[in-house]
């Protein structure tokens, strides 16, 4: 299971933050955590078996701060239960 969290404390950006958990036998476990930017567009999420990838907006070095034009892609995987980027 994954989510992503805009955080957002002022006026200085809005953060985003995947998250990732694992099951247990009783309930779900985090298995971290990875700042994905500040004023991303995520635009996709795929999840497959112990794989998370994300699709998003990223700020290339000519954007303005709230218009990222930049198409990104990560993978992320759960590897001994602990989230790791693969690309």
């Amino acid at each position: 299971m994954a989510s992503i969290i805009a955080v957002s404390g002022s006026e200085e950006g809005t953060y985003y933050y995947l998250y990732a958990f694992v099951k247990t036998i009783n309930d779900y476990r985090n298995a971290g955590s990875v700042l994905l930017g500040d004023r991303i567009v995520v635009q996709a999420v795929k999840i497959s078996g112990k794989k998370i990838g994300i699709q998003y907006l990223s700020h290339g070095p000519d954007d303005e701060k709230n218009s990222p034009s930049q198409k990104t892609i990560s993978i992320f995987a759960i590897y001994n239960g602990k989230l790791k980027k693969i690309k």
